[in-house]
């Protein structure tokens, strides 16, 4: 039963009828499991008096209709969280100007539930026809018979007051002061209004692609280019499932935007909803605080998930062939060599031993480091054992050294871009996809790092802001160093067309905001919210909207690697071994001209103290030949 019901109750003057009255209310309250009713009537106030007094465990509101009119009718119709009950007599001449007054006010709808006694099926039905019923309401007419004996009760409702439909009437049961309530109706309350004789309804929706050459319900139908509108073309889907169960149409008003807050009022759709243009949209909607005084929101049918797409760089390194070792244990490495060289320079030199010096010996420690030989012969022990234990030592660093180097080919690289802040650092260039919610979002966002990206790292080098359509974001993310913020739901369809195998398991994604859920909304107030939100909680249970998804949402391609490929080591990893190589060449070239200058000039040295030796020997002996 309904969380509000209302029975509007008028007294007949027979005794033997208000007995009737009396114990249908009361079993209608604990019918609907109630203990609040408001009774309005047009009979002795007298005996009312008496029914409030003879069920004091109901709280029981009591007008008599010739009070009620337009200025007090909203006080006395307030719904709380209570049940509230009422029965109205059709009877009574103030009956149809109390009709009428709902009727403008819209009280007519699942809001509240109706009891309507007569005596007269005919006249009762004429005065319903009048009415702005909801295809929602709950109305129950009860037609008392000629004995007084028991009523026979009928449903009533409307499809579309709004748009031209017919009351409904349809046989619901009877109730007897014996028996109560007999309700034969079967099924629940939409599948017996599953005809809304062919209503055309007014909706919304966001299309961009709609081409010159094709109508609008063509472009919506057809699953051709599933980059444009996918998340409405997806929805539209689901909406003509429930207008072909329903018999109704759509007449579908097009827009660009979902419609967001400028200046004071909206554009798009939400305009559409403030000017009661649309009863509902197509196109689904988030919920904001701003929106939910126009509109309803009914059930989840899209994931929004826009992300930073991009490929991962390759980890870049000054120094590769540096990484198995840490600094520390480098240094450790180049103090024990140095060691090393001098315990072999002064055990050396102790034994008187000719040519030793401390750059042979580092040399020779440096040689032992690389897996080389000696350049020296070492004949005593304690310089043997040094050494021997030396080239243990340079063994297993060696081994740590080479399986590391083997081993980062043969794994994957860790990722090192793993959120907002790491992304603006590593100076990688972002787009954004030119759609509404990605502008509204960079227009209003108070996340600080969604700012520092706005301002840094986009409009820095693109004023413009680096708008762009979904193809052009894509050529870029395969290019490399981009990021692309675009929806992945149809931007992996694409992505799997054009990327390699190599190229997608690169691939790397992180949310700029958080994934957003879209749902069907409905203006505040609307008869179809009912039907929608049921029908939408079917076609979930029932797989359809997930068949929906299948076709119109892209999951993210699978990285599927090649066994048999080999990796192979590009320049950017071996460019440090080429610049140490050059560098060393160069050094020995140093080193090599030094020496020979060196020995250049020892050479001249000799020559000249020679020759100065010689000439001096001989003038010598010139004057002793002259003496």
């Amino acid at each position: 039963m309904k969380f509000l019901v209302i029975l509007y109750i008028v007294l007949f003057k027979t005794s033997k009828c208000f007995e009737i009255y009396k114990k249908f209310v009361i079993s209608f309250l604990n019918e609907v499991n109630s203990h609040q009713g408001i009774i309005f009537h047009c009979g002795d106030s007298f005996n009312f008096r008496h029914f409030y007094e003879d069920n004091q465990n109901y709280y029981l509101s009591i007008h008599h209709l010739s009070k009620v009119n337009e200025n007090n009718i909203e006080t006395i119709m307030q719904v709380n969280y209570h049940k509230i009950g009422l029965i109205i007599d059709t009877n009574c001449n103030e009956t149809l100007d109390l009709f009428n007054i709902c009727s403008t006010l819209n009280f007519f709808n699942a809001s509240y539930n109706w009891f309507m006694l007569s005596d007269n099926f005919s006249s009762s039905i004429e005065q319903l026809n009048r009415q702005n019923i909801n295809l929602d309401a709950e109305i129950t007419l009860a037609i008392i018979d000629k004995n007084a004996s028991k009523f026979l009760l009928y449903d009533v409702y409307n499809p579309s007051y709004k748009y031209g439909a017919e009351n409904v009437i349809t046989e619901k049961g009877t109730f007897d002061i014996k028996n109560g309530f007999n309700i034969t109706l079967n099924g629940t309350k939409l599948e017996r209004r599953r005809n809304l004789q062919g209503i055309t309804v007014n909706v919304a929706i966001v299309a961009t692609g709609v081409q010159e050459n094709q109508t609008l319900f063509e472009y919506l139908e057809s699953t051709d280019r599933p980059l444009l509108d996918a998340q409405h073309r997806h929805s539209y889907g689901l909406h003509k499932i429930l207008s072909e169960k329903y018999n109704y149409s759509l007449f579908i008003h097009r827009s660009t935007s979902w419609g967001f807050l400028r200046n004071g009022s909206y554009d798009g759709i939400m305009r559409m909803y403030n000017s009661s243009q649309i009863d509902f949209s197509i196109t689904p909607f988030r919920h904001t605080i701003d929106r939910s005084f126009l509109i309803d929101h009914t059930l989840t049918t899209w994931v929004l998930a826009p992300m930073l797409v991009f490929r991962h760089p390759k980890k870049s390194l000054r120094s590769p062939f540096l990484m198995p070792l840490s600094p520390w244990v480098w240094n450790m490495i180049l103090i024990f060599i140095f060691i090393i060289s001098c315990l072999i320079t002064l055990t050396m030199k102790s034994d008187k031993v000719k040519n030793v010096t401390l750059i042979r010996a580092f040399m020779n420690a440096v040689g032992v480091m690389c897996q080389q030989g000696f350049t020296e012969e070492y004949r005593k022990s304690s310089v043997r054992f040094l050494l021997i234990t030396f080239i243990l030592f340079s063994s297993l660093i060696y081994q740590f050294y080479s399986s590391y180097i083997v081993g980062s080919l043969l794994t994957d690289q860790p990722k090192t871009i793993n959120n907002l802040r790491q992304l603006i650092d590593s100076g990688i260039d972002i787009g954004i996809e030119d759609t509404a919610y990605n502008h509204d979002f960079l227009e209003t966002t108070t996340d600080p790092l969604a700012i520092e990206i706005y301002n840094t790292r986009i409009l820095k080098n693109h004023p413009e802001g680096n708008y762009m359509d979904v193809n052009c974001g894509i050529e870029k993310i395969q290019k490399g160093n981009f990021a692309f913020q675009v929806e992945t739901a149809y931007a992996y369809r694409l992505i799997e067309g054009k990327f390699t195998d190599d190229e997608i398991c690169e691939l790397h994604q992180m949310y700029l905001f958080a994934i957003r859920l879209l749902g069907v909304t409905i203006v505040k107030g609307s008869p179809f919210k009912q039907l929608l939100t049921t029908e939408f909680i079917k076609l979930t249970e029932n797989g359809i909207i997930s068949y929906q998804n299948s076709k119109w949402q892209k999951k993210k391609p699978k990285c599927i690697k090649s066994v048999t490929k080999i990796k192979s080591v590009d320049l950017n990893d071996t460019s440090w071994v080429f610049i140490l190589l050059v560098t060393m060449i160069l050094m020995s070239f140093v080193i090599a001209l030094c020496e020979k200058l060196h020995f250049l000039l020892i050479f001249k040295v000799k020559i000249f103290k020679k020759f100065s030796y010689k000439t001096k020997d001989k003038n010598m002996k010139i004057k002793k030949t002259n003496s």
